[in-house]
This record gives structure tokens, C-alpha cells and sequence, in this order.
């Protein structure tokens, strides 16, 4: 692996900028209030935020001109809860940049949805994000003509790949390309409009949470016209979003999610940690999952800082399955959770009864999922800070 001063003498006509505090906050802040229909979802509108942060900087810098998201600001989670990247303006053309938070990036995969639909672009940026080392770079670009010429098309993920050495590293190249020589407009592909019932039957379908994107359960055609058609992709956002996510703050306000029992004591051998600390702002639900199997029983309570006057903005989440039923022989029962800083994971013996992982602590806003096994059998139930 090569540290960040080995990769600039590699690589020194890339550009590379250095990920502030300022710059994570910003980030953060754009994140509060918003709703995700899976942390997968969450890291991709995270990292999507960062992107534009640290590109607007580059182009400001170099173009001593203001970038423009090609849509507002509001709108632009509720693409990046379903695709990766985003469209800026700047000085006539459009940019379409492709964050990846990989440790080392060797291509540029562009999702369909920026070539053949509206959203078509001029050129195609490949970005990388390091948040522990705490820098961005660009790494190269492409022209949308050497995208249909020269990049491969991977139909299992609707995606065009261009390997690292085809893209132009030199941005120079492109400022002065525009002036001297422009690239021909592309041309916008027609995608046919959608009726009402059609995009309503497509949301409807596509509501429902599953570990990966939706955008590959359609046809491309109709899968492009509901999302570049603005109220119909906020309305598959509003879907999504609304009943995907377990929102633990409202427990705490007394509205315990749908499907969910309030759980008002703790028994004494329930959450010893959180009866050690005291704590009398904490809320519990449990559900019955696996066809009833399994009682998953989650708490929420704030983090006190005692050197603070004002409320933390941190979570404590004890998340813990009991078996309602014994297991039967060679079965197995598994507790994970993942999306905080670390995954963890529990698994049981024939003679165990409940499971508990090590809490979990997180700010406002963040998400993860909790899955349950047992023998053949899984679920899935994701979260929200």
C-alpha cells in the first residue's frame, strides 16, 4: 500500500486535495433531517456530499468559477439513495463525477443512468475519497464519445468501465480543449415517457428493501424514465424511505415504530450496562422475527457527556435476540450487526437462548442493519439514528 506522498510522485498531474475538518461538517450538516432506505444508501449520500464539496473546491480553484449541481440541492438524495454520482456546471459543460471510496482505484465504472438517459454528460471524472487518511483526488476523465467508443459495457451492473490508463490524468488538456477545439454536444438519448399507472405500479414494486440498488429489477428504459422524471423519483424516495428504516430518535419521543412493542421495564437481567449507567431516557422496542422464532429487542439511549451543558447528539443502541422456542439439533442462531465503525457478530450453541452485541455508539443521522440466521432462515432490519 503507498502513502499519499509515494502516490502524488506517481501520479502528480492528478489532482489532489486535502479533506478538511470543514469539509467533513459541511458534509455532515447537508446529512441531517435525511432519510436513507439503507446504510448502504447512507454511505453512498455521505460520500456523494463529499465528492461535491471537494469538486467544487477544485473547480473554483482552477476555473475561478462556482460549480452548479445540474439539480437542487433537495433533490439530490433522493438519486443518491438509488446511484452513485452526480452532474455539475461549469462555464458551459458538464462534468459528471463518479466518487469511489476504494483504497485503490484501477477504473472508472460509470452507471448507465449518465450516458444513455437526460442526465448525459460531456465529460466523466473519476474521483477516490480516503476518509481515514483524509484527502480526495481526481484521478482522470473522459469524454462522453470515448465512453460509447471505447468503454466496455458490463450489463450485470448496467455500467461502462474505462481501465484506468484510458483516461486523461492532465485536466489541462480539457480547459483548453473547450476553448480551442470543443467536443460536439452528445446527443440526449429519447427515453419514452411513462403513464401514471405505469410509474405508479413501478413504485410500488420497487418500495420494497432489498440489499441492493432497484435499478437493475426494471427494464433500463422504463427504469430511466421514472427516475430523470423528478416527481416521480421523489416519490420512489418518499416510499423508500418512509417505510425501510427503523428511526430509533422517535423512540425516544414515545413513537415506537409500527410492528414494534414498547417495551416499558427492563428486567434485571436485561441490558446490565444501561441499568449500571443509570440511565432513565432510554426506550426499548422489541419484534417477533423469523415467522416468530427470534424476539429482537433493541434500547436507545443518549450518551451523557458530563462536561457538556447541552444534549449529545450520540446514541448508545443494545441490540439483543432471545430464541422464543428451543433450538433443534445442529441448529444455530447469529446476532450481527454492521454499518457502525466496526461489524460485530454473535453466534449461539444449541444451549444458548439470546445473544447480545457489544452496544453500539453513534452520532444522529447514521444507519446500520441488524441480521438474525437461524439454520436456513435470515432477516434483515435496518436502522436509523
Amino acid at each position: 500500500m503507498f502513502t499519499v506522498d509515494e502516490w502524488m510522485n506517481m501520479a502528480p498531474q492528478q489532482v489532489w486535495i486535502d479533506l478538511t475538518a470543514e469539509d467533513i461538517q459541511w458534509a455532515k450538516q447537508q446529512m441531517k433531517g435525511q432519510a436513507y432506505s439503507s446504510p448502504n444508501s447512507y454511505h453512498q449520500i455521505y460520500q456523494n456530499w463529499l465528492c461535491l464539496r471537494l469538486s467544487q473546491r477544485w473547480l473554483e480553484e482552477d476555473l475561478n468559477a462556482s460549480p452548479v449541481p445540474w439539480l437542487s440541492m433537495d433533490e439530490l438524495p433522493s438519486v443518491w439513495d438509488i446511484l452513485n454520482g452526480f452532474i455539475v456546471e461549469v462555464q458551459g459543460i458538464r462534468l459528471a463525477l463518479i466518487p469511489s471510496d476504494a483504497l485503490e482505484v484501477d477504473e472508472l465504472r460509470i452507471p448507465q443512468e449518465w450516458v444513455d438517459s437526460p442526465w448525459v454528460a460531456d465529460y466523466y471524472v473519476s474521483a477516490q475519497i480516503n476518509l481515514e487518511d483524509g484527502w480526495g483526488r481526481i484521478l482522470g476523465y473522459a469524454p462522453h464519445k470515448a465512453v460509447k467508443t471505447a468503454a466496455q459495457f458490463q450489463e450485470r451492473d448496467r455500467s461502462y468501465c474505462l481501465d484506468q490508463h484510458q483516461l486523461i490524468d492532465d485536466f489541462n488538456v480539457l480547459w483548453v480543449e473547450r476553448e480551442v477545439m470543443p467536443n460536439p454536444a452528445p446527443i440526449v438519448p429519447d427515453i419514452l415517457p411513462l403513464g401514471a399507472a405505469i410509474a405508479q405500479s413501478l413504485i410500488t414494486d420497487l418500495a420494497t428493501i432489498k440489499r441492493y440498488s432497484p435499478r437493475l429489477d426494471v427494464p433500463f428504459g422504463q427504469w430511466a424514465a421514472l427516475i430523470t422524471h423528478s416527481d416521480y423519483r421523489q416519490l420512489l424516495y418518499q416510499h423508500r424511505t418512509t417505510s425501510a428504516i427503523v428511526r430509533l430518535q422517535q423512540w425516544l419521543q414515545g413513537q415506537i415504530t409500527s410492528g414494534w412493542n414498547a417495551v416499558q421495564t427492563l428486567a434485571e437481567t436485561d441490558f446490565q450496562g444501561a441499568i449500571a449507567r443509570g440511565s432513565s431516557s432510554s426506550s426499548q422496542g422489541e419484534r417477533l422475527v423469523i415467522d416468530g422464532k427470534v424476539s429482537l429487542r433493541v434500547q436507545i439511549e443518549p450518551v451523557n457527556h458530563a462536561a457538556k451543558d447541552t444534549a449529545s447528539s450520540e446514541y448508545r443502541v443494545s441490540i439483543r435476540a432471545c430464541l422464543s422456542q428451543p433450538l433443534e439439533t445442529a441448529q444455530y442462531l447469529s446476532l450481527s450487526c454492521s454499518g457502525g465503525d466496526e461489524d460485530d457478530c454473535q453466534a449461539s450453541t444449541p444451549d444458548d437462548s439470546n445473544l447480545e452485541l457489544l452496544p453500539l455508539i453513534g452520532e444522529a443521522g447514521e444507519a446500520f442493519e441488524v441480521t438474525l440466521v437461524l439454520g436456513e432462515q435470515q432477516e434483515t432490519v435496518q436502522f436509523m439514528l
